[in-house]
């Protein structure tokens, strides 16, 4: 169950950063939504508003679909992960 937390954890990372770029590079260009989009996306809330926006905005998804990939998925793959670490005190 680790190895596929770990998994997860990297792609979800990685189409998160879509969806904040797609709504950044919209707004600001390719080159300083990229740019921008790597600073904003290491502060926890903004990355994660900005990122709901970019999925809502720019890929018509529903706000509970871009919540569900911003929190809900997270919060599945911790589960996971501590269902693999059930021998840690």
């Amino acid at each position: 169950m680790k190895i596929i937390a770990y998994i997860s954890w990297i792609i979800l990372g990685l189409v998160q950063f879509a969806a904040m770029l797609s709504g950044l590079d919209d707004k600001l260009g390719k080159f300083w939504g990229t740019f921008i989009g790597f600073i904003l996306g290491q502060i926890p809330i903004i990355g994660t508003i900005l990122g709901i926006r970019g999925a809502i905005v720019n890929w018509d998804w529903a706000i509970w679909q871009a919540i569900m990939l911003f929190i809900g998925a997270p919060t599945i793959i911790i589960i996971l992960y501590s269902l693999g670490n059930k021998n840690r005190v």
